[in-house]
């Protein structure tokens, strides 16, 4: 039968292995502290090292068919070929792995017919762009100038215009910012809507439509809407906007006021108060 030990031999025992965890950790932690400070000291060596990797893997991938070679482009209609191939800067033969697409859609995105640019790389060897145009819907004129734009008002282009003669004028140097509420307006009432030639932006808060037949509607600042579907009503039943008149003003609410053109008030038979007959006249 074995002797229990003393209390005082296991106490000693145990400071001893307390001792030897303690000069274990501490050297751990030296260790690991020469660890850093190596791998800190090595720090400015890591770029290089990473860049001389990378540049040997693209060097490998391009001799293994990983080049441009393709080129495939969607969306685009009006923008020249020629400007996403040059804004691009595509070598054929390059290594794809090392074309820079974010450079290459920010390049793309400066044309203001771009509303979105997507490019990226299509392994092996295609380089893939998709496009998104802005719809000219307008011709802007301000200070005597025109620009065609689209609903958003961003400019699209001030050159060959001809090529947009067919759209509406919006004048005003504000107009372009409100041309998208201007297009809810009136498509909401196409039969009127489809015969304007200009729309102008009085006083930053209401329009002034010019029909293709010259007539001018003026709408109210408030609740142009309204007044353009009693317009609308007024056409059904009387067809105002096809008369011999130059204006017909709307912003009274509940009346629409029609102006009659020069021709038209000439024409228009006035009252005779004179004592002196006229050998002209004929009793009717």
């Amino acid at each position: 039968m074995s002797k229990r030990p003393k209390k005082s031999h296991q106490r000693q025992q145990i400071r001893t292995q307390q001792r030897g965890a303690l000069s274990r950790s501490t050297i751990f932690a030296l260790l690991g502290v020469a660890c850093i400070g190596l791998g800190v000291s090595q720090l400015h060596r890591i770029p290089t090292f990473v860049e001389a990797t990378k540049k040997h893997s693209v060097t490998w991938t391009a001799s293994q068919g990983f080049t441009v070679q393709n080129v495939n482009v969607t969306g685009r209609v009006r923008v020249p070929s020629d400007f996403i191939l040059k804004a691009l800067k595509i070598e054929r033969g390059a290594p794809i792995l090392s074309y820079d697409v974010r450079s290459a859609q920010a390049r793309l995105s400066e044309n203001p017919w771009f509303k979105s640019v997507h490019v990226e790389r299509r392994l092996p060897n295609t380089v893939f762009v998709s496009v998104e145009e802005r719809q000219p819907v307008a011709r802007w004129q301000v200070n005597g100038k025109l620009a065609v734009i689209d609903t958003d008002g961003v400019v699209l282009t001030a050159e060959k215009l001809d090529d947009y003669k067919t759209l509406p004028i919006i004048i005003g140097s504000d107009a372009r910012y409100m041309i998208s509420d201007l297009f809810v307006l009136l498509n909401a009432e196409p039969t009127i809507g489809r015969d304007v030639a200009a729309a102008t932006w009085i006083g930053d808060r209401r329009w002034d439509l010019t029909m293709k037949n010259g007539v001018i509607v003026r709408l109210p600042a408030k609740d142009p809407g309204l007044a353009l579907s009693q317009l609308a009503a007024l056409m059904r039943r009387e067809n105002v906007l096809e008369r011999d008149v130059k204006t017909v003003d709307l912003r009274l609410g509940d009346k629409a006021i029609l102006q009659p053109t020069t021709r038209a008030n000439a024409l228009i038979e006035r009252p005779d108060f004179s004592d002196a007959p006229d050998a002209a006249k004929k009793s009717i």
